[in-house]
Protein backbone atom coordinates (compact mmCIF):
# COMPACT_ATOMS: atom_id res chain seq x y z
CA UNK A 1 0.00 0.00 0.00
CA UNK A 2 1.03 3.59 -0.90
CA UNK A 3 2.85 4.71 2.55
CA UNK A 4 2.26 8.70 1.36
CA UNK A 5 -1.51 7.63 1.34
CA UNK A 6 -1.86 6.38 4.93
CA UNK A 7 0.41 8.77 6.51
CA UNK A 8 1.42 12.11 4.46
CA UNK A 9 3.50 13.64 7.25
CA UNK A 10 6.02 10.55 7.00
CA UNK A 11 6.45 10.26 3.38
CA UNK A 12 9.95 8.85 3.61
CA UNK A 13 10.61 5.87 5.88
CA UNK A 14 14.20 5.62 7.74
CA UNK A 15 16.04 3.07 9.78
CA UNK A 16 15.71 4.03 13.55
CA UNK A 17 17.36 1.51 15.40
CA UNK A 18 19.64 -2.15 15.14
CA UNK A 19 17.25 -4.91 14.53
CA UNK A 20 19.83 -7.51 14.22
CA UNK A 21 23.54 -8.52 14.24
CA UNK A 22 24.97 -10.89 11.92
CA UNK A 23 27.98 -12.89 13.67
CA UNK A 24 28.90 -16.31 11.40
CA UNK A 25 31.95 -15.26 10.44
CA UNK A 26 35.01 -16.60 12.45
CA UNK A 27 37.00 -13.19 12.33
CA UNK A 28 36.22 -9.60 11.51
CA UNK A 29 34.01 -8.15 8.55
CA UNK A 30 35.76 -5.51 6.81
CA UNK A 31 33.33 -4.85 3.72
CA UNK A 32 30.15 -5.26 2.46
CA UNK A 33 27.09 -4.48 -0.89
CA UNK A 34 23.89 -5.51 -1.42
CA UNK A 35 23.28 -6.67 -4.66
CA UNK A 36 20.71 -4.75 -7.09
CA UNK A 37 17.55 -5.85 -5.56
CA UNK A 38 18.53 -6.32 -2.33
CA UNK A 39 18.00 -10.15 -1.58
CA UNK A 40 21.77 -10.89 -1.46
CA UNK A 41 23.94 -9.82 1.10
CA UNK A 42 28.21 -9.89 0.11
CA UNK A 43 30.64 -9.52 3.13
CA UNK A 44 34.43 -9.50 2.74
CA UNK A 45 36.53 -10.71 6.20
CA UNK A 46 39.72 -9.64 7.10
CA UNK A 47 40.87 -13.44 5.96
CA UNK A 48 40.12 -13.52 2.52
CA UNK A 49 37.03 -15.35 2.92
CA UNK A 50 33.57 -13.77 0.90
CA UNK A 51 30.44 -14.67 2.89
CA UNK A 52 27.08 -14.13 1.03
CA UNK A 53 23.79 -13.87 3.02
CA UNK A 54 20.54 -14.46 1.87
CA UNK A 55 18.92 -11.16 3.14
CA UNK A 56 15.27 -12.12 3.33
CA UNK A 57 15.70 -15.13 5.73
CA UNK A 58 19.43 -13.79 6.90
CA UNK A 59 20.86 -17.08 6.58
CA UNK A 60 24.14 -17.80 5.25
CA UNK A 61 23.67 -19.00 1.69
CA UNK A 62 27.50 -19.67 0.05
CA UNK A 63 31.00 -18.91 1.30
CA UNK A 64 34.15 -18.27 -0.50
CA UNK A 65 37.97 -18.45 -0.16
CA UNK A 66 38.84 -15.87 -3.47
CA UNK A 67 41.68 -13.59 -1.32
CA UNK A 68 44.76 -14.56 0.90
CA UNK A 69 44.50 -10.90 3.30
CA UNK A 70 41.84 -8.63 3.63
CA UNK A 71 39.27 -7.56 1.89
CA UNK A 72 38.60 -4.72 1.17
CA UNK A 73 35.73 -3.83 -1.71
CA UNK A 74 33.26 -5.87 -3.32
CA UNK A 75 31.10 -4.81 -6.32
CA UNK A 76 28.15 -6.64 -7.73
CA UNK A 77 27.42 -7.30 -11.66
CA UNK A 78 24.36 -5.57 -12.65
CA UNK A 79 22.39 -9.19 -13.09
CA UNK A 80 23.72 -10.07 -9.26
CA UNK A 81 25.70 -13.56 -11.04
CA UNK A 82 28.97 -12.35 -10.16
CA UNK A 83 30.80 -10.49 -7.82
CA UNK A 84 34.30 -8.60 -7.93
CA UNK A 85 36.47 -8.43 -4.82
CA UNK A 86 39.74 -6.28 -4.23
CA UNK A 87 42.02 -7.14 -1.36
CA UNK A 88 45.32 -6.10 0.37
CA UNK A 89 47.16 -9.20 -1.60
CA UNK A 90 47.26 -7.02 -4.37
CA UNK A 91 44.48 -8.89 -6.43
CA UNK A 92 40.76 -8.55 -7.79
CA UNK A 93 38.79 -11.69 -8.81
CA UNK A 94 35.87 -11.76 -10.03
CA UNK A 95 33.48 -14.82 -8.45
CA UNK A 96 30.39 -16.70 -10.32
CA UNK A 97 28.14 -17.15 -7.58
CA UNK A 98 25.64 -19.31 -8.62
CA UNK A 99 28.33 -21.90 -9.83
CA UNK A 100 30.87 -20.96 -6.89
CA UNK A 101 33.83 -20.55 -9.79
CA UNK A 102 36.16 -18.33 -10.14
CA UNK A 103 36.09 -16.50 -13.64
CA UNK A 104 39.09 -14.55 -13.53
CA UNK A 105 42.09 -13.08 -11.45
CA UNK A 106 44.42 -10.29 -12.10
CA UNK A 107 47.46 -9.54 -9.85
CA UNK A 108 48.65 -5.78 -9.61
CA UNK A 109 51.39 -4.41 -7.72
CA UNK A 110 49.31 -2.68 -5.26
CA UNK A 111 46.45 -2.76 -2.29
CA UNK A 112 43.24 -2.52 -4.25
CA UNK A 113 40.91 -0.08 -2.38
CA UNK A 114 38.13 0.54 -4.36
CA UNK A 115 36.13 -1.80 -7.03
CA UNK A 116 33.98 -0.53 -9.59
CA UNK A 117 32.17 -2.56 -12.31
CA UNK A 118 30.78 -1.60 -15.66
CA UNK A 119 27.46 -2.49 -15.51
CA UNK A 120 27.04 -3.28 -19.29
CA UNK A 121 30.22 -5.66 -19.23
CA UNK A 122 31.19 -7.26 -15.90
CA UNK A 123 34.27 -8.03 -17.31
CA UNK A 124 35.90 -4.50 -17.40
CA UNK A 125 35.97 -3.16 -13.81
CA UNK A 126 38.49 0.18 -12.37
CA UNK A 127 40.45 -0.32 -9.82
CA UNK A 128 41.67 2.10 -7.27
CA UNK A 129 45.21 1.85 -4.93
CA UNK A 130 45.76 3.41 -1.61
CA UNK A 131 48.43 4.89 -3.74
CA UNK A 132 48.91 5.77 -7.48
CA UNK A 133 46.59 6.42 -10.33
CA UNK A 134 43.63 4.04 -10.97
CA UNK A 135 43.47 1.32 -13.40
CA UNK A 136 41.20 0.36 -15.89
CA UNK A 137 41.06 -3.66 -16.44
CA UNK A 138 39.95 -6.11 -18.82
CA UNK A 139 39.35 -9.37 -16.99
CA UNK A 140 39.25 -11.15 -19.90
CA UNK A 141 42.85 -10.73 -20.94
CA UNK A 142 44.36 -9.28 -17.91
CA UNK A 143 45.13 -6.21 -19.74
CA UNK A 144 45.19 -3.14 -17.38
CA UNK A 145 45.38 0.96 -18.39
CA UNK A 146 45.99 3.75 -16.06
CA UNK A 147 43.57 6.54 -15.91
CA UNK A 148 45.61 9.74 -17.19
CA UNK A 149 45.08 12.54 -14.19
CA UNK A 150 45.82 16.49 -14.76
CA UNK A 151 47.05 18.24 -11.03
CA UNK A 152 45.79 21.84 -10.54
CA UNK A 153 47.81 24.13 -8.78
CA UNK A 154 46.81 27.93 -8.16
CA UNK A 155 43.87 29.88 -9.44
CA UNK A 156 43.08 32.39 -12.23
CA UNK A 157 46.31 33.94 -14.22
CA UNK A 158 48.58 31.57 -11.76
CA UNK A 159 47.23 28.26 -12.29
CA UNK A 160 48.86 25.83 -13.56
CA UNK A 161 48.25 21.87 -14.57
CA UNK A 162 50.90 19.18 -14.39
CA UNK A 163 50.88 14.85 -14.25
CA UNK A 164 53.55 14.95 -11.57
CA UNK A 165 53.06 14.72 -7.85
CA UNK A 166 51.44 12.17 -5.74
CA UNK A 167 48.21 10.82 -7.18
CA UNK A 168 45.38 9.52 -4.67
CA UNK A 169 43.00 8.78 -7.21
CA UNK A 170 39.66 6.80 -6.73
CA UNK A 171 37.45 5.93 -9.70
CA UNK A 172 33.66 4.47 -10.77
CA UNK A 173 31.97 4.30 -13.97
CA UNK A 174 28.19 6.17 -13.94
CA UNK A 175 25.33 3.95 -14.83
CA UNK A 176 25.03 3.64 -18.18
CA UNK A 177 29.05 2.96 -18.01
CA UNK A 178 30.15 5.25 -20.36
CA UNK A 179 31.29 7.88 -18.28
CA UNK A 180 34.34 7.60 -15.24
CA UNK A 181 34.82 9.89 -12.91
CA UNK A 182 38.04 10.05 -11.53
CA UNK A 183 38.59 11.74 -7.72
CA UNK A 184 41.99 13.59 -8.06
CA UNK A 185 44.61 15.47 -6.06
CA UNK A 186 44.03 18.57 -4.78
CA UNK A 187 40.50 18.31 -4.94
CA UNK A 188 39.61 17.68 -8.72
CA UNK A 189 36.87 15.35 -10.15
CA UNK A 190 37.59 14.24 -13.86
CA UNK A 191 35.15 13.41 -16.15
CA UNK A 192 36.67 10.57 -18.88
CA UNK A 193 35.18 9.30 -21.65
CA UNK A 194 35.08 5.36 -20.72
CA UNK A 195 35.83 4.10 -24.50
CA UNK A 196 38.58 6.98 -25.04
CA UNK A 197 39.85 7.77 -21.85
CA UNK A 198 40.01 11.70 -23.15
CA UNK A 199 39.10 14.26 -20.81
CA UNK A 200 35.78 15.85 -21.35
CA UNK A 201 35.67 17.81 -17.66
CA UNK A 202 37.52 18.82 -14.95
CA UNK A 203 35.52 19.94 -11.67
CA UNK A 204 37.53 22.01 -9.05
CA UNK A 205 36.21 21.67 -5.90
CA UNK A 206 36.83 24.56 -2.94
CA UNK A 207 39.89 24.86 -1.21
CA UNK A 208 42.13 22.20 -2.80
CA UNK A 209 40.34 19.48 -0.69
CA UNK A 210 41.33 16.09 -1.10
CA UNK A 211 37.97 13.77 -2.22
CA UNK A 212 38.89 10.66 0.26
CA UNK A 213 35.45 8.83 -1.35
CA UNK A 214 32.52 9.32 -3.85
CA UNK A 215 29.21 7.46 -4.30
CA UNK A 216 26.47 7.73 -6.98
CA UNK A 217 22.72 7.16 -6.43
CA UNK A 218 20.44 4.04 -7.77
CA UNK A 219 19.60 5.87 -10.84
CA UNK A 220 22.69 7.45 -11.98
CA UNK A 221 22.00 11.33 -11.72
CA UNK A 222 23.59 12.56 -8.94
CA UNK A 223 27.18 12.08 -7.16
CA UNK A 224 27.92 12.32 -3.64
CA UNK A 225 31.36 13.48 -2.81
CA UNK A 226 33.01 12.92 0.26
CA UNK A 227 36.08 15.37 0.59
CA UNK A 228 38.63 16.36 3.80
CA UNK A 229 37.12 19.37 4.59
CA UNK A 230 34.36 17.74 6.32
CA UNK A 231 31.91 18.36 3.95
CA UNK A 232 29.55 15.83 1.67
CA UNK A 233 29.10 17.65 -1.20
CA UNK A 234 26.06 16.68 -3.45
CA UNK A 235 26.78 16.71 -7.40
CA UNK A 236 24.11 16.57 -10.05
CA UNK A 237 25.28 15.16 -13.67
CA UNK A 238 24.21 16.64 -16.43
CA UNK A 239 24.75 15.08 -20.13
CA UNK A 240 27.96 14.75 -21.71
CA UNK A 241 26.83 13.61 -24.72
CA UNK A 242 27.70 17.00 -26.81
CA UNK A 243 30.70 17.67 -24.55
CA UNK A 244 34.12 18.31 -26.53
CA UNK A 245 36.35 15.55 -25.88
CA UNK A 246 40.06 16.74 -25.07
CA UNK A 247 43.76 14.80 -23.88
CA UNK A 248 45.65 15.53 -21.61
CA UNK A 249 47.95 18.31 -23.35
CA UNK A 250 44.83 20.04 -24.72
CA UNK A 251 43.74 20.20 -21.19
CA UNK A 252 46.54 21.59 -20.14
CA UNK A 253 46.91 24.35 -22.27
CA UNK A 254 43.56 25.59 -21.67
CA UNK A 255 44.60 25.94 -18.28
CA UNK A 256 47.40 28.00 -18.88
CA UNK A 257 45.43 29.92 -21.73
CA UNK A 258 42.27 30.42 -19.28
CA UNK A 259 41.87 31.91 -15.91
CA UNK A 260 41.03 29.07 -13.63
CA UNK A 261 38.16 29.17 -11.86
CA UNK A 262 38.14 28.92 -7.51
CA UNK A 263 35.10 26.52 -8.17
CA UNK A 264 33.04 24.45 -10.72
CA UNK A 265 34.93 23.67 -14.42
CA UNK A 266 38.23 23.82 -15.43
CA UNK A 267 36.99 24.14 -18.69
CA UNK A 268 34.10 26.67 -18.71
CA UNK A 269 31.54 24.58 -19.92
CA UNK A 270 27.68 26.07 -18.70
CA UNK A 271 26.34 23.87 -17.55
CA UNK A 272 29.14 21.82 -15.94
CA UNK A 273 28.90 17.74 -16.30
CA UNK A 274 28.64 17.89 -12.16
CA UNK A 275 26.85 20.79 -10.86
CA UNK A 276 27.10 21.79 -7.61
CA UNK A 277 23.41 21.24 -5.64
CA UNK A 278 24.46 21.31 -1.57
CA UNK A 279 27.00 20.26 1.29
CA UNK A 280 26.43 18.54 4.15
CA UNK A 281 28.24 18.92 7.26
CA UNK A 282 28.06 18.68 11.04
CA UNK A 283 27.76 22.21 12.04
CA UNK A 284 27.98 21.66 15.78
CA UNK A 285 31.05 18.93 16.37
CA UNK A 286 32.54 19.37 12.84
CA UNK A 287 33.05 15.61 12.15
CA UNK A 288 34.86 13.82 9.55
CA UNK A 289 33.19 10.83 7.70
CA UNK A 290 34.48 7.29 7.13
CA UNK A 291 31.76 7.15 4.07
CA UNK A 292 28.61 8.66 2.79
CA UNK A 293 26.17 6.77 0.31
CA UNK A 294 22.42 7.54 -1.26
CA UNK A 295 19.85 5.81 0.53
CA UNK A 296 17.64 3.42 -1.83
CA UNK A 297 14.93 5.94 -3.23
CA UNK A 298 17.62 8.40 -3.24
CA UNK A 299 15.71 11.02 -1.09
CA UNK A 300 18.42 10.90 1.63
CA UNK A 301 21.89 10.96 2.10
CA UNK A 302 23.35 9.10 4.65
CA UNK A 303 27.64 9.83 6.23
CA UNK A 304 28.92 7.44 8.59
CA UNK A 305 31.16 9.54 11.51
CA UNK A 306 34.93 8.92 11.56
CA UNK A 307 35.54 9.67 14.84
CA UNK A 308 36.91 6.65 16.85
CA UNK A 309 34.77 4.63 19.30
CA UNK A 310 32.06 6.30 17.71
CA UNK A 311 28.74 4.87 16.14
CA UNK A 312 26.78 7.41 14.46
CA UNK A 313 25.41 7.76 11.00
CA UNK A 314 24.09 11.52 10.28
CA UNK A 315 20.57 11.91 7.41
CA UNK A 316 19.69 14.43 5.94
CA UNK A 317 17.30 14.72 2.97
CA UNK A 318 18.59 15.99 -0.40
CA UNK A 319 17.71 19.69 -0.01
CA UNK A 320 19.61 19.53 3.34
CA UNK A 321 17.90 18.98 6.10
CA UNK A 322 18.82 17.20 9.06
CA UNK A 323 16.28 14.34 9.78
CA UNK A 324 17.93 12.03 11.55
CA UNK A 325 21.09 10.67 13.71
CA UNK A 326 21.60 6.97 14.35
CA UNK A 327 23.81 5.96 17.25
CA UNK A 328 24.65 2.35 17.91
CA UNK A 329 27.70 0.96 20.27
CA UNK A 330 31.21 2.72 21.34
CA UNK A 331 32.56 1.14 18.09
CA UNK A 332 33.63 2.84 15.43
CA UNK A 333 32.27 2.29 11.67
CA UNK A 334 34.02 0.56 9.17
CA UNK A 335 31.83 0.45 6.24
CA UNK A 336 27.80 0.85 5.68
CA UNK A 337 25.82 -0.04 2.79
CA UNK A 338 22.10 1.05 2.29
CA UNK A 339 19.55 -1.61 0.76
CA UNK A 340 17.96 -0.72 -2.46
CA UNK A 341 14.64 -1.08 -2.02
CA UNK A 342 14.12 -1.46 2.00
CA UNK A 343 14.36 1.71 4.88
CA UNK A 344 17.80 -0.90 5.74
CA UNK A 345 21.09 -0.04 6.68
CA UNK A 346 24.08 -2.46 7.26
CA UNK A 347 27.08 -1.22 8.98
CA UNK A 348 30.25 -2.91 10.47
CA UNK A 349 32.09 -1.95 13.15
CA UNK A 350 35.62 -1.98 14.33
CA UNK A 351 34.66 -5.12 16.15
CA UNK A 352 33.99 -7.08 13.19
CA UNK A 353 30.16 -7.20 13.44
CA UNK A 354 27.71 -6.33 11.20
CA UNK A 355 24.60 -4.71 12.30
CA UNK A 356 21.25 -4.08 10.95
CA UNK A 357 19.24 -0.57 11.04
CA UNK A 358 15.39 -0.81 10.54
CA UNK A 359 12.52 0.89 11.13
CA UNK A 360 10.14 0.63 13.98
CA UNK A 361 6.90 0.26 12.93
CA UNK A 362 3.58 0.80 15.09
CA UNK A 363 0.26 0.56 14.20
CA UNK A 364 -1.70 4.19 13.06
CA UNK A 365 -4.94 4.05 14.26
CA UNK A 366 -5.87 7.37 12.60
CA UNK A 367 -5.88 5.37 9.15
CA UNK A 368 -9.37 4.07 10.16
CA UNK A 369 -12.54 5.78 10.20
CA UNK A 370 -13.60 8.73 12.70
CA UNK A 371 -16.57 6.40 14.15
CA UNK A 372 -14.69 3.47 14.30
CA UNK A 373 -15.01 2.06 17.98
CA UNK A 374 -12.70 -0.65 19.46
CA UNK A 375 -14.43 -3.81 20.63
CA UNK A 376 -12.97 -5.58 23.66
CA UNK A 377 -15.85 -8.44 23.73
CA UNK A 378 -18.08 -9.93 21.63
CA UNK A 379 -21.61 -9.31 21.39
CA UNK A 380 -24.51 -9.53 18.69
CA UNK A 381 -25.09 -6.11 16.48
CA UNK A 382 -28.47 -5.64 15.75
CA UNK A 383 -29.24 -3.33 12.28
CA UNK A 384 -31.55 -0.65 12.05
CA UNK A 385 -34.63 -1.57 10.05
CA UNK A 386 -32.92 1.30 7.30
CA UNK A 387 -29.61 0.84 7.85
CA UNK A 388 -28.64 -0.25 4.26
CA UNK A 389 -31.99 0.85 2.26
CA UNK A 390 -30.93 2.68 -0.47
CA UNK A 391 -32.30 6.36 -0.27
CA UNK A 392 -30.72 8.55 -3.06
CA UNK A 393 -31.35 6.58 -6.95
CA UNK A 394 -28.39 8.79 -8.11
CA UNK A 395 -26.68 7.17 -5.63
CA UNK A 396 -27.89 3.53 -6.64
CA UNK A 397 -26.93 4.24 -10.52
CA UNK A 398 -23.80 4.82 -9.27
CA UNK A 399 -23.63 1.38 -7.51
CA UNK A 400 -24.64 -0.21 -10.68
CA UNK A 401 -21.91 0.86 -12.69
CA UNK A 402 -19.65 0.04 -9.87
CA UNK A 403 -21.20 -3.97 -10.04
CA UNK A 404 -20.66 -3.41 -13.59
CA UNK A 405 -17.12 -2.68 -13.49
CA UNK A 406 -16.77 -5.18 -10.52
CA UNK A 407 -17.92 -7.75 -12.78
CA UNK A 408 -15.17 -7.55 -15.08
CA UNK A 409 -12.07 -10.37 -15.46
CA UNK A 410 -9.28 -10.13 -13.51
CA UNK A 411 -6.05 -11.68 -13.57
CA UNK A 412 -4.92 -12.83 -10.50
CA UNK A 413 -2.34 -14.89 -11.50
CA UNK A 414 -0.12 -13.63 -14.07
CA UNK A 415 2.64 -11.65 -12.52
CA UNK A 416 4.54 -8.87 -14.22
CA UNK A 417 8.37 -9.27 -15.13
CA UNK A 418 10.40 -7.79 -12.63
CA UNK A 419 11.88 -4.81 -13.08
CA UNK A 420 15.34 -3.45 -11.89
CA UNK A 421 15.76 -1.54 -8.47
CA UNK A 422 16.81 1.95 -10.62
CA UNK A 423 14.24 1.30 -13.04
CA UNK A 424 16.67 0.55 -16.19
CA UNK A 425 14.54 -2.14 -18.00
CA UNK A 426 13.81 -5.91 -18.07
CA UNK A 427 16.21 -8.30 -15.34
CA UNK A 428 14.43 -11.60 -15.86
CA UNK A 429 18.13 -12.83 -16.37
CA UNK A 430 19.09 -11.79 -12.71
CA UNK A 431 20.12 -13.96 -9.75
CA UNK A 432 18.05 -12.97 -6.75
CA UNK A 433 18.09 -15.95 -4.93
CA UNK A 434 20.72 -18.91 -4.59
CA UNK A 435 19.22 -22.38 -4.53
CA UNK A 436 19.70 -24.35 -1.66
CA UNK A 437 21.05 -28.33 -2.03
CA UNK A 438 18.65 -30.35 0.12
CA UNK A 439 19.90 -34.08 0.00
CA UNK A 440 17.82 -36.67 2.35
CA UNK A 441 20.24 -38.45 4.97
CA UNK A 442 21.94 -41.70 4.46
CA UNK A 443 19.62 -44.69 6.25
CA UNK A 444 21.89 -45.84 8.41
CA UNK A 445 23.04 -49.93 7.74
CA UNK A 446 20.45 -53.09 9.25
CA UNK A 447 21.61 -54.33 12.32
CA UNK A 448 20.17 -57.82 11.25
CA UNK A 449 23.27 -58.15 9.06
CA UNK A 450 26.45 -59.58 10.37
CA UNK A 451 28.73 -59.66 8.51
CA UNK A 452 31.86 -62.41 8.64
CA UNK A 453 34.15 -61.17 11.21
CA UNK A 454 31.34 -60.30 13.17
CA UNK A 455 29.89 -64.26 12.87
CA UNK A 456 33.10 -65.74 14.06
CA UNK A 457 33.10 -63.43 17.18
CA UNK A 458 29.66 -64.33 18.15
CA UNK A 459 30.48 -67.74 18.09
CA UNK A 460 33.73 -67.37 19.87
CA UNK A 461 31.83 -66.00 22.77
CA UNK A 462 28.81 -68.67 22.89
CA UNK A 463 32.22 -70.83 23.42
CA UNK A 464 33.17 -69.18 25.69
CA UNK A 465 30.53 -69.02 27.82
CA UNK A 466 29.52 -72.93 27.73
CA UNK A 467 32.85 -73.60 29.18
CA UNK A 468 32.62 -70.71 31.57
CA UNK A 469 29.14 -73.15 32.79
CA UNK A 470 30.86 -76.31 32.43
CA UNK A 471 33.70 -75.55 34.83
CA UNK A 472 31.03 -73.97 37.26
CA UNK A 473 28.98 -77.39 37.30
CA UNK A 474 32.69 -79.17 38.18
CA UNK A 475 33.52 -76.89 40.50
CA UNK A 476 29.53 -77.89 42.87
CA UNK A 477 30.19 -81.57 42.50
CA UNK A 478 33.99 -81.56 43.55
CA UNK A 479 32.45 -79.24 46.41
CA UNK A 480 29.67 -81.93 47.12
CA UNK A 481 32.18 -84.84 47.16
CA UNK A 482 34.04 -82.97 50.30
CA UNK A 483 31.36 -82.42 52.23
CA UNK A 484 30.16 -86.28 52.35
CA UNK A 485 33.28 -88.11 52.72
CA UNK A 486 34.44 -85.15 55.60
CA UNK A 487 31.04 -84.28 57.35
CA UNK A 488 30.13 -86.38 60.75
CA UNK A 489 26.54 -88.02 60.86
CA UNK A 490 26.30 -87.83 57.45
CA UNK A 491 23.90 -90.47 55.93
CA UNK A 492 25.91 -92.95 53.55
CA UNK A 493 26.24 -92.38 50.16
CA UNK A 494 23.41 -93.52 48.06
CA UNK A 495 21.31 -92.43 45.49
CA UNK A 496 18.60 -90.54 47.51
CA UNK A 497 21.61 -89.24 49.13
CA UNK A 498 23.47 -87.76 46.37
CA UNK A 499 23.64 -83.85 46.49
CA UNK A 500 22.09 -82.21 43.40
CA UNK A 501 24.37 -79.38 41.85
CA UNK A 502 22.89 -75.63 42.22
CA UNK A 503 22.17 -73.81 38.40
CA UNK A 504 25.46 -72.13 37.85
CA UNK A 505 25.02 -68.10 38.37
CA UNK A 506 23.95 -65.90 35.17
CA UNK A 507 26.95 -64.42 32.69
CA UNK A 508 24.89 -62.02 31.33
CA UNK A 509 26.93 -63.06 27.93
CA UNK A 510 30.43 -61.77 29.50
CA UNK A 511 32.69 -65.06 28.23
CA UNK A 512 35.51 -66.03 30.29
CA UNK A 513 33.52 -65.64 33.67
CA UNK A 514 33.85 -68.30 36.14
CA UNK A 515 30.13 -68.87 38.25
CA UNK A 516 31.19 -69.65 42.41
CA UNK A 517 28.30 -71.50 44.25
CA UNK A 518 26.67 -69.27 46.53
CA UNK A 519 27.56 -70.46 50.41
CA UNK A 520 25.81 -69.40 53.63
CA UNK A 521 27.81 -68.18 56.17
CA UNK A 522 26.62 -70.49 59.44
CA UNK A 523 28.29 -71.64 63.03
CA UNK A 524 30.56 -74.47 61.11
CA UNK A 525 31.98 -71.56 59.54
CA UNK A 526 33.47 -70.01 62.66
CA UNK A 527 36.83 -71.38 64.10
CA UNK A 528 35.53 -70.31 67.85
CA UNK A 529 32.69 -71.47 67.88
CA UNK A 530 31.17 -74.28 70.25
CA UNK A 531 28.08 -76.37 69.44
CA UNK A 532 25.40 -77.15 72.62
CA UNK A 533 27.13 -80.44 73.27
CA UNK A 534 30.66 -78.51 73.84
CA UNK A 535 31.90 -80.33 71.04
CA UNK A 536 34.15 -77.90 68.42
CA UNK A 537 32.84 -77.98 64.99
CA UNK A 538 35.36 -79.41 62.38
CA UNK A 539 36.33 -76.52 59.76
CA UNK A 540 36.51 -77.75 56.06
CA UNK A 541 39.49 -76.97 54.26
CA UNK A 542 39.31 -77.39 50.14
Amino acid sequence: MNQSLLDPFQRFELPQQIEEVLREGKGHAKSLAFNRRGTLLAVGWEDGSLLIYDFETRGLARTYKPHSARITTLAWSANGRFLASGSTDKSVVLTNVELGTQEARVLRSGAITRISLNQHDHYCCLASYASGPAELISLRDQACKALPYITVEGEGKHAKASTGGTVLAEALFDRSGSLIFVSQSRGTIAVLDASTLQHIDTIKVTGHNRITSMALNSKGTALLANCSDRHVRLYHINSAADAQRLTGDQLRSHVASNKAPAEGSLLGLQPPILQLQRSFDDKVDRRTWRAAAFTGNGEHVGAASLTAHEHMIFIWDIWGKLEAVLRGPNESIVDMAWHPTKAILATISSTGLIYLWARIYRENWAAFAPDFEELHDNFEYEEREDEFDIQNPALEMVQVTNRAEDEEDVDIEGLDEGLSSDGEGDDSTCLHHLQVDIRPPTPPPADNRLGSGEAEGASTAAQAQAQAQAQAAALVEDDDAVLSSDGEGSPPPGPSSQATPAPPLPLHGAPGLTALKATTPGPSDDPGFADPAGMPSKRLKR
